[in-house]
């Protein structure tokens, strides 16, 4: 991709059968794709900004894996998680079920040597905190964006016998956003909205602005993009 002018403007909308509505918005990838740390980098600093606009006036909360160093940057978490929701907006067109499935348990990796270990859930004050959280495996952060008030539902949710469906967790105006990072085979990033209302306007309209000030900054910055630095440019 020779620069962010050649991505979409607007979400892709997936069918489901569970009630909720799905958007997602991705740079084309495939498992031969290098990585494009400048173009990654940009990229995901939209994606953050716009779930953060999204879900304004919502409490934010987001689980990651406490074997990661991620986990050791920023306040401590809130409680365990032993559900997590791993998948992968790129799926979601192509195998509509998944998104029916409910929460899985944080993948076992036999290198680390562990097995059904809980994530760390934790809330997120500021976009700055979503980014300290974007470092850990999977290479996904998932928000849930939730009324204010939910946090001790979420948590009993999350922590269940049973695993919550997805649409079990959100009412109206609430969300999950599923963020995956470049990193991630195939060496893309994209996102994933999953609400039961029609996606705002302000998601669009915070796409299309934040993908051309990524554009200018990469064009300015050439192969030195900094993902911290846009982040604070875009908000």
């Amino acid at each position: 991709m020779s620069d962010l002018s050649e991505l979409p403007r607007s979400f892709d909308e997936w069918p489901s059968s569970d009630g909720l509505r799905n958007y997602v918005h991705a740079v084309p990838g495939s498992w031969d794709r290098p990585p494009s740390p400048d173009h990654d980098f940009a990229v995901e600093a939209v994606h953050m900004d716009v779930c953060w606009r999204l879900t304004q006036g919502l409490d934010r909360f987001a689980s990651c894996d406490p074997a990661h160093w991620a986990t050791q940057r920023g306040d401590p978490p809130i409680a365990h998680a032993g559900w997590i929701y791993d998948t992968d907006p790129r799926d979601w067109g192509s195998d509509p079920d998944r998104l029916d499935r409910g929460l899985t348990r944080l993948p076992s990796r036999g290198w680390l040597g562990r097995r059904d270990t809980p994530a760390n859930l934790y809330r997120l004050d500021n976009i700055h905190d979503l980014a300290r959280r974007s470092d850990g495996y999977p290479p996904r952060v998932c928000v849930f964006a939730l009324r204010p008030g939910s946090e001790s539902e979420l948590i009993e949710a999350l922590n269940a016998k049973e695993p919550p469906a997805p649409a079990s967790l959100l009412s109206e105006d609430e969300l999950i956003v599923v963020i995956g990072f470049g990193g991630e085979v195939p060496h893309a990033p994209c996102m994933g909205i999953r609400c039961r209302h029609p996606l705002a306007e302000t998601g669009s309209a915070a796409l299309v602005r934040d993908l051309a000030i990524a554009d200018r900054h990469v064009r300015a910055n050439p192969g030195a993009a900094d993902r911290e630095a846009l982040v604070n440019e875009l908000s």
